[in-house]
Formats: structure tokens, C-alpha cells, sequence
């Protein structure tokens, strides 16, 4: 009985071994499984949020209001009434005179943004500004400045559509929700694996 004993002791040694080594295993696995989702996570939240802290230029409002209230500001012909395109800013700094000459359209501005070598973006907001007396008079003026890739969110920010023009960016329409799927992918499998074992 000694000698059986001593047989089948080396035997049930090894059946806990292996079954520690198994489970092991598989908390290894869990753990490489939650640490995957996590990185997807934190990876689509920083491409959503991290162009919130960079310092943005000008916004492009800011940019018509400026444009636009600078040139009739130092512009010498006097205006009765005008119509068009329109901020409530731009609104409160035009002056306008009863019995003025010259009747003021402002065209919608055209927003645009030219690739640049390497993350930089060339944009051009373009306004024509129509002067009607007995004729149309027609002055363009243009805001040309260079932005960084991780500013044109933040510049595009308005209430008004015609300001924004079309984002350049292929990044934040196709990585970032393909970034946020994947992260939901992930967590499910991972959420299914973890309860199922």
C-alpha cells in the first residue's frame, strides 16, 4: 500500500500543477483582453477631445467679422441700407445713414482649405461685397492664413453653415469612427469571454 501510494502521489502533483498553469493562462488572456480595450478606448476618446486643448487661430466668424467690419470701416462711401449674408456681430458693427448713397449686398462667403505639405492647411475665406448706386461696384476681400491639421475643428465652429466649408480632414470621418466601432467590438468579446468563463 506504501509503494501504491507512493506511486499515484507524483501523479496528483502534476494534475494540480497543470491545472494552475491552465488557469494561469487564461488570466493572462483576460488581462491582455481588458488591457485591448482600454487602449481602443482611451485611443478614440483622445481623437475626439485632444483638439479641444490646442489654441486655435481665429475662427472663421471671427475671420468674416473681421474682414468684412474692417473694409467698410475704412471705406469712405456711405451706406443707406444693406442686405445678404449677415452675422449678429457684423450686424451691430456696420453703420448705415438714411439718405446714403449706396445700397450694401454681402455675397455668402466662400470657405475653403488647400492641403499644405506635412499637417498644414492654407485657408481662404473670400466675401464680395456689392456697392449698388446708379451702378454695381464690387469689391472682394480675402483672409489667407495657414492652420495646423489639429486646429480646423476648432476654426469651423459656428452657428452658421456658410462659415464652416468642408472639413479636409479624412482622419475624423473614417479613423475615429472606425476606432470607436473596433473599441465596441472589442468590449463585447471581451465582456462575453470574461462572463462565459
Amino acid at each position: 500500500m506504501a509503494l501504491f501510494a507512493n506511486y499515484r502521489l507524483p501523479s496528483l502533483i502534476f494534475t494540480q500543477s497543470s491545472g494552475s498553469v491552465h488557469l494561469s493562462r487564461d488570466n493572462r488572456f483576460k488581462r491582455c483582453l481588458r488591457m485591448l480595450f482600454y487602449t481602443l478606448i482611451f485611443s478614440s476618446l483622445y481623437l475626439s477631445i485632444a483638439t479641444t486643448f490646442i489654441k486655435a487661430q481665429v475662427i472663421n466668424e471671427l475671420c468674416f467679422l473681421n474682414l468684412v467690419g474692417d473694409f467698410l470701416a475704412n471705406d469712405n462711401r456711405k451706406i443707406a441700407q444693406y442686405s445678404g449674408f449677415m452675422t449678429s456681430d457684423l450686424a451691430a458693427k456696420i453703420m448705415t445713414q438714411k439718405g446714403a448713397a449706396y445700397q450694401l449686398m454681402i455675397e455668402t462667403p466662400e470657405v475653403n482649405y488647400q492641403n499644405l505639405s506635412g499637417p498644414y492647411f492654407e485657408r481662404n475665406i473670400a466675401v464680395d461685397l456689392i456697392f449698388q448706386d446708379s451702378t454695381e461696384h464690387i469689391s472682394r476681400v480675402n483672409w489667407t492664413d495657414t492652420l495646423h491639421r489639429n486646429q480646423i475643428k476648432a476654426v469651423r465652429k459656428t452657428a452658421y453653415q456658410e462659415l464652416r466649408g468642408a472639413d479636409p480632414r479624412w482622419l475624423p470621418k473614417y479613423l475615429g469612427p472606425g476606432l470607436m466601432v473596433t473599441a465596441g467590438i472589442s468590449g463585447l468579446i471581451a465582456l462575453f469571454y470574461i462572463r462565459s468563463s
